[in-house]
C-alpha cells in the first residue's frame, strides 16, 4: 500500500478514481466527472462527489429492469461522501454519505414502446447508451477490491426529497407529493452475522414528513406546499435478502416498524392524491394493489410486514364558502400542536384541529403484504380502531361512528378488534378480488346528514369523465369481468347499531338550513345484532344475523325495547338483502301483436275474476298465484331491490305516544329525507329540485310516491246499486287516459319482507265512560301471523307517483284484554312468539273450521289477504288510496265491554296518530276507497250472564266504501251473502260442531248442538253522507239508509223464540256490564222440533232440506230511511 501513496502523485491517483468512478457510475451521470468534482484524500480514506447530475434515461431503464412502475423525471446529488477505514477494513463497513438528494418521479406510460420509457428501454427503443469506456490494464484486481468492499458500505442519507409527479398529459395541473427524509441509514443489521446466502441490512430513518405540492398554472406562482403527513420519531425497516438459488426462504422480506403516523388529508388534497395514485393501476383495480413483479423463476413472492404503534388520519370537511385558513397555515397548526402524538387527549385534538373533521385512531397495527403475480396481498391487524366525527357547536361535539368498547387505550387487549384480509384476484376458491373483515364487538352510530357533510370528499373521490360515450362503448361479453369483481365479506361477534333520525327539511335552499351543519333529533333507534355476517358484491349486498334487538331512544321516554327478531327452525337466520340493478337495455322492437288475439292484462295485485253485485263491481285481491305474479314482474323490473327475511318476529309499541313517535320519524323524516348538498354526487346525477316535493334522488318512498299519471287501476267512484242520482253521477266523467310507461323503464325501489312466525303487541289507553284515560289501567292487543308476506313497488314501471303494496297471511289471529291493572311497562323486553297465545288475554279474532268444505279443489291456505293501490295526483295534490282486504274462515269472538274498552275503539284509537309537519311539504289529500270481503265467517258471542251462545255465519260479507273526488259525498255499501244466525244452550266449556246435528257419543234422539232460528239469502245496507248544504243538491238529504234482503227467513219455536226474546233484551240491557245481583234462572228445556242447517256456501250446489217448524219469509223486502 505504500508504494500507492509515495510514488504516485495526487493528480494520477485523482484521475485514477475518477475513471473508476465513470466506468461504474458514468451511466447513470448526466455529464461526465470533473476533477473539480472530486475530492480525495486517500491516505485518510476519504473521498467527496460534489454537485451530480443523474441521467433519468438511464435510471428509468435499471428501474424497469427491476419491475418498478416509476421512471425518473429529473434527480440531483448535493455532495457525496466516502470514509474507508484501512486501518480496519476487514471489520469495519465504508461509509458512504449521500447530501442533498433529489429524486423526481412519475408513473411509467402504458404504451410500452413509448419513447423515452422504461419499457421502450428495456425493450431498446430510444436512444442507445452511450458506450463503455475501455479497460485499463493492471486496474482489473482494484476493480474486484472496490466491489467487494461496496457490498459491506454503510450509507447514510442526509436531506433528501423524493418528488412523485403526475404523468403528463393533458388537463388542468395537479398535484406532486414530496417525501421529506432528515436522515436515513442504510447498513448491516446488528447482532450475530448472518449466513453467507443471505444478507440482512438496516433501514433508520426519523421524522419523516410527506407535503402535497400542487403544480403551478402555465401561468402564475406555484401555490405553497401542503403538509399532509408525518412519522414523528425513529422508525427501521429490516431487509433480508436471499439469492433466487437458494430453495427456502423468502427472496425478499421486508420488516418494519413505526411508532406513529399522523396523516391530514382536506378534500382537494386528497382528490389529488387519488388522482396521482390512480394513475399506477389498471382501470378498475385498486392503486395501491395493482402492482405485479416481474417474475423472478423458483423464487418466492417478497414479502413484507410491518408493525406501527399508532397512527390518527384527519380529513376536515369542506365548507360552501372560502376555508378559515389556508391549507398550508392549517397543516402547519395541525402538526405543531398535535406533537406527533396519535393518542392525544380530545382536548388536544380540538386545539390542533378546531374545524368539523372526521378523525381516524389506530393502534398497535401489524400488517403483512406479499406480492405474488396475480398482485398484492394484505393481511392487516388493528388492536384498536376509532372512527370519530367532530362538529364545533353541535350536541354532543363528537360523534363516535364507529368504536371498539372493548379496546381501549390504556391497555393493550387480550384479542385484536378487527383483522382485514385481501387477496388478489385468480386463486382457486376466489376467482375475483377479496376483502374479508373480521371484527369484534362494536359500537357504530348513523347520520344521514353525514351524507351532505361528506358531499365535497365523494364528488372529488368520484369517478373520473368517460371520454368514450356510454353509446359508442362494446358491451362486455357475459362474464368477462365476473372473475375480476371484488367480494367484501364480514363478520363480527356482536354489533350495535344507532341510527339517528334526521330533521327533514325540504324548503328551497335558500330557505332551509345550510346543508354543511348538523340537522337530527335527539331521538333515534339503537339496534343489537348478534354475530352479524356481511357479504357484499358489485350490485348486491347480504346482511344476515343471529339475533336482532331494537330499542327507541329519546330523552322523554327513555329507552324503549319495541323489536326483537331470532332465527327460525333450522339454519334460518334473519337475512336482509338489497340489489342494485344494472341498467336496462332498450328492448328491440317486436312483432306488432295480431288483431285476432286479445291483449293479454299486465299482472296486478287486483283479481282479474270480476265481481258484480247489479251494477256494483266489487274490487277483490289477487289470489295467491296473482300476487306472485305481479310481485315477480314488480321486483325483476325495479333499480332497487330489498329482501327481508325475519323467521321470528315480535313488535311490541307500549303505548300511542311511541307509536306517534316512530310513524313520523320513520315515515316523515326518515323515508322522505333528501341530501341538500348542491354539487353533484358521484351516483346521484343531477342535482336535487328546489321544489317541496321529494326529488327524484331523495329516498325512495312507497309511503310518499312523487308526482305522476295514473294507471289502469285508477280511482273510480263507487257506484249504488239503486240507481241513486247523487252527487256522484257529476263525477262519473273518467280521467283522462295515462300515457302508457315507456319501454325499458323501471320501478324505483321494490321491498319484500317475508314474517314465517310474528307477532305484533299493543299497549294502548283505557279510557271510561266520558272518554278520559284511566291512569291505573291499560289495554292489550296481540296479533300473531303465520306464514305472513308483505310486498311493495314504488314509481311502479317509470311512474312517478304510482305505488302498489300487497299483503299475504297464512294464518293471522287477535288477542284482546281492554283493562290490565297498571299502566302500560315500557322496559320490557319482547319475546320471541312460540306458537302459544298469550295467557292473559282473550282470543278475538280466531281461524274457524267451516261446516262445509269449500267448492272446487282445495288451494293453498290463506287466511288473509289484501292489496293496496297508491296514485298521486299533483294537479289537485290528492293522494288516491285504493285498499281490498280478503279474511277467510275467520271466526270473530265478540264480547261486550265498556266503550273505552272494546277492542275495536282501543285499536281505531291508537292507530289515530297525527302527522307532524315537515317544512316544506304540503301533505296531500287522502281520498281511499276501501273494499272488505270476509268468506266463510262467523261471529262467536258467549253472554257472559246468560245460558246461552250465539254463532252468526255468514259465505260472503262484503263491505265498500269510497269518498268521492271533489266532492263531500261519502259512501259505504254492506253485502251478506248467505247468512244465517244459530242458538246453543250447551256449556260454554264443551266443543260444538256445526257439521253435525247430535254430538258424538249421544243417542239419536239427543239435542244438537245449534239451532237454525234466522238465515238470509241476500242482504244490503247502503249508507250516504253528504256535507254541508253548498255541494249539496235541492232536497237530498244530509244523510240516507237504504236496506234490503233477498230471501230472509226467521225460523222459530216456542222455546226458541223464548230464548231469542231473552238474547234481545240482555244485549238492550247490556247486561254483560252488570253482574246480576242473584244466581241467574235454569236455562229452559231445548227446542225438539227444530234442527241443524249447516250454511252452504253460495252457488256450492248444496240442496237445503225441506223444514216443517214455523217461519216467516221476506223475499224482496226494501226499506229507506233519510235524514234532513
Amino acid at each position: 500500500m505504500s508504494r500507492w501513496f509515495e510514488p504516485w502523485s495526487a493528480s494520477l491517483k485523482a484521475r485514477v478514481c475518477r475513471y473508476l468512478l465513470q466506468r461504474y457510475l458514468g451511466r447513470y451521470l448526466e455529464e461526465r466527472l470533473r476533477l473539480e468534482q472530486l475530492s480525495l484524500d486517500l491516505f485518510q480514506g476519504s473521498a467527496a462527489l460534489r454537485d451530480l447530475r443523474l441521467d433519468a434515461w438511464a435510471v428509468s431503464a435499471a428501474l424497469a429492469a427491476a419491475g418498478a412502475p416509476l421512471e425518473v423525471a429529473e434527480g440531483a446529488v448535493g455532495a457525496v461522501g466516502l470514509a474507508v477505514p484501512w486501518a480496519a477494513l476487514a471489520t469495519e463497513p465504508c461509509a458512504l454519505e449521500v447530501t442533498g438528494l433529489r429524486l423526481a418521479l412519475r408513473p411509467c406510460p402504458r404504451s410500452p414502446g413509448r419513447p423515452g420509457s422504461p419499457a421502450g428501454a428495456a425493450e431498446g427503443g430510444g436512444a442507445p447508451p452511450p458506450p463503455p469506456l475501455p479497460p485499463l490494464e493492471g486496474l482489473e484486481a482494484v476493480a474486484v477490491a472496490i466491489d467487494s468492499v461496496v457490498r459491506r458500505v454503510r450509507v447514510t442519507l442526509v436531506d433528501t426529497v423524493l418528488r412523485l409527479e403526475p404523468p403528463p398529459g393533458e388537463g388542468p395541473p395537479g398535484a406532486a407529493l414530496e417525501l421529506h427524509l432528515p436522515r436515513l441509514e442504510y447498513g448491516e443489521a446488528g447482532g450475530a452475522p448472518a449466513p453467507p446466502p443471505a444478507l440482512h441490512k438496516l433501514l433508520r430513518f426519523s421524522d419523516l414528513q410527506l407535503f402535497c405540492c400542487p403544480l403551478p398554472p402555465p401561468a402564475g406562482p406555484a401555490p405553497p406546499a401542503v403538509q399532509l403527513g408525518a412519522c414523528p420519531g425513529p422508525a427501521e425497516l429490516l431487509l433480508r435478502l436471499t439469492p433466487g438459488q437458494a430453495p427456502a426462504g423468502a427472496q425478499v422480506e421486508l420488516e418494519g416498524q413505526v411508532g406513529a403516523l399522523l396523516l391530514l388529508l382536506p378534500p382537494a388534497q386528497l382528490g389529488a392524491l387519488r388522482g396521482l395514485l390512480g394513475a399506477f393501476a389498471p382501470p378498475g383495480q385498486p392503486p395501491l394493489l395493482a402492482w405485479r413483479p416481474r417474475p423472478s423463476g423458483r423464487a418466492p413472492a417478497p414479502r413484507l410486514r410491518l408493525a406501527l404503534g399508532g397512527a390518527a388520519l384527519a380529513v376536515p370537511h369542506e365548507g360552501p364558502g372560502p376555508p378559515p385558513a389556508p391549507p398550508a397555515a392549517l397543516a402547519r397548526r395541525f402538526f405543531a400542536r398535535l406533537g406527533g402524538r396519535p393518542e392525544a387527549p380530545p382536548p388536544a385534538w380540538e386545539r390542533a384541529l378546531p374545524l368539523p373533521h372526521l378523525r381516524l385512531l389506530a393502534g398497535a397495527a401489524q400488517a403483512a403484504l406479499q406480492l405474488g403475480p396475480a398482485g398484492a396481498a394484505a393481511d392487516v391487524t388493528l388492536a384498536r380502531l376509532e372512527l370519530l366525527e367532530f362538529l364545533p357547536g353541535a350536541e354532543p361535539a363528537c360523534t363516535q361512528l364507529l368504536t371498539f368498547p372493548g379496546a381501549e387505550a390504556s391497555a393493550p387487549p387480550a384479542r385484536p378488534c378487527a383483522r382485514l384480509r385481501y387477496r388478489p384476484p385468480g386463486g382457486p376458491s376466489a376467482p375475483g378480488a377479496e376483502l374479508a373483515a373480521e371484527l369484534g364487538p362494536f359500537l357504530a352510530e348513523l347520520d344521514l346528514g353525514l351524507l351532505d357533510r361528506l358531499g365535497p370528499l365523494l364528488h372529488r373521490l368520484g369517478p373520473a369523465p368517460r371520454a368514450t360515450p356510454p353509446q359508442e362503448e362494446a358491451e362486455p361479453e357475459a362474464g368477462a369481468e365476473a372473475g375480476a369483481e371484488p367480494w367484501l365479506r364480514a363478520a363480527a361477534a356482536e354489533a350495535t347499531v344507532r341510527l339517528h333520525f334526521p330533521a327533514t327539511d325540504l324548503r328551497p335552499p335558500g330557505a332551509r338550513r345550510p346543508w354543511h351543519l348538523p340537522g337530527r333529533r335527539g331521538d333515534g333507534l339503537r339496534l343489537r345484532l348478534g354475530r352479524p355476517r356481511l357479504r357484499a358484491a358489485p350490485g348486491h349486498l347480504e346482511l344476515a344475523c343471529a339475533e336482532l334487538r331494537a330499542a327507541y331512544e329519546s330523552a322523554e321516554l327513555g329507552t324503549v325495547p319495541c323489536l326483537r327478531v331470532g332465527p327460525g327452525p333450522g339454519p334460518l337466520l334473519p337475512t336482509l338483502e338489497v340489489t342494485l340493478a344494472p341498467p336496462r337495455a332498450p328492448a328491440p322492437p317486436g312483432a306488432p301483436p295480431s288483431p285476432d288475439e286479445p291483449p293479454v292484462p299486465p299482472p296486478s295485485p287486483f283479481s282479474a275474476r270480476r265481481s258484480l253485485y247489479e251494477d256494483h263491481e266489487r274490487v277483490l285481491p289477487g289470489s295467491a298465484a296473482e300476487l306472485a305474479a305481479f310481485a315477480s314482474r314488480a321486483r325483476a323490473g325495479a333499480a332497487w331491490r330489498l329482501r327481508a327475511t325475519l323467521p321470528r318476529a315480535h313488535l311490541r309499541l307500549p303505548g300511542a305516544p311511541l307509536a306517534q313517535r316512530l310513524y313520523n320519524r320513520i315515515y316523515n323524516d326518515l323515508l322522505m329525507w333528501e341530501p341538500s348538498y348542491p354539487g353533484p354526487a358521484p351516483s346521484d346525477g343531477p342535482a336535487p329540485s328546489d321544489d317541496s316535493t321529494p326529488c327524484a334522488g331523495s329516498a325512495p318512498s312507497p309511503g310518499h310516491p312523487p308526482p305522476s299519471p295514473t294507471g289502469p287501476e285508477s280511482f273510480k267512484p263507487c257506484k249504488s246499486a239503486f240507481g241513486l242520482d247523487s252527487d256522484s253521477d257529476s263525477d262519473s266523467e273518467a280521467p283522462a287516459e295515462p300515457q302508457p310507461p315507456e319501454p325499458g323503464a323501471r320501478s324505483r325501489l321494490a321491498v319484500s319482507v317475508t314474517v314465517l312466525q310474528g307477532r305484533v303487541t299493543v299497549l294502548c289507553d283505557t279510557k271510561d265512560e266520558e272518554g278520559r284515560a284511566v291512569p291505573e289501567a291499560h289495554g292489550e292487543l296481540a296479533l300473531d301471523v303465520d306464514g305472513c308476506s308483505v310486498f311493495s313497488v314504488s314509481s311502479y314501471e317509470g311512474r312517478e307517483g304510482r305505488g302498489y303494496a300487497c299483503v299475504e297471511a297464512r294464518r293471522c289471529a287477535l288477542y284482546h284484554e281492554g283493562v290490565l291493572p297498571g299502566p302500560p311497562s315500557r322496559g320490557e323486553t319482547p319475546e320471541l312468539p312460540e306458537g302459544a297465545p298469550p295467557p292473559h288475554l282473550h282470543p278475538t279474532l280466531l281461524p274457524w273450521e267451516e261446516p262445509t268444505p269449500p267448492p272446487g279443489p282445495p288451494g293453498p291456505p290463506r287466511m288473509l289477504a289484501a292489496a293496496v293501490a297508491l296514485t298521486l295526483r299533483p294537479d289537485t295534490n290528492v293522494k288516491e288510496v285504493l285498499v281490498s282486504v280478503g279474511l277467510e274462515g275467520a271466526t270473530l269472538r265478540h264480547r261486550l265491554g265498556p266503550a273505552g274498552s272494546s277492542w275495536n275503539r282501543q285499536l281505531l284509537e291508537f292507530l289515530d296518530v297525527a302527522d307532524e309537519p315537515v317544512p316544506g311539504y304540503e301533505a296531500p289529500t287522502p281520498v281511499t276507497e276501501l273494499h272488505v270481503h270476509l268468506a266463510r265467517c262467523a261471529l262467536d258471542y258467549r253472554p257472559l250472564y246468560l245460558p246461552l251462545r250465539v254463532l252468526v255465519t255468514a259465505d260472503s260479507f262484503s263491505i265498500s266504501s269510497n269518498i268521492v273526488t271533489d266532492t263531500s259525498v261519502f259512501l259505504m255499501r254492506f253485502i251478506v251473502d248467505d247468512a244465517a244466525v244459530f242458538l246453543s244452550d250447551k256449556d260454554r266449556s264443551e266443543s260444538l260442531d256445526l257439521r253435525r246435528g247430535v254430538r258424538a257419543g249421544t243417542q239419536a234422539s239427543g239435542r244438537p248442538d245449534y239451532v237454525c232460528v234466522a238465515d238470509a239469502d241476500v242482504l244490503e245496507l247502503l249508507v250516504t253522507w253528504r256535507g254541508g248544504a253548498a255541494g249539496r243538491p235541492p232536497g237530498a238529504p244530509r244523510e240516507e239508509l237504504r236496506c234490503g234482503a233477498a230471501g230472509a227467513r226467521l225460523r222459530t219455536c216456542a222455546d226458541s223464540a223464548a230464548a231469542l226474546g231473552r238474547l234481545l233484551r240482555y244485549l238492550g240491557a247490556r247486561a254483560d256490564l252488570r253482574p246480576p245481583a242473584r244466581p241467574t234462572a235454569p236455562p229452559p228445556p231445548a227446542p225438539r222440533r227444530s234442527q241443524v242447517r249447516p250454511p252452504a256456501p253460495r252457488g256450492s250446489g248444496a240442496v237445503r232440506p225441506a223444514r216443517s217448524d214455523p217461519q216467516v219469509g221476506l223475499g224482496g223486502v226494501q226499506g229507506c230511511v233519510a235524514a234532513p
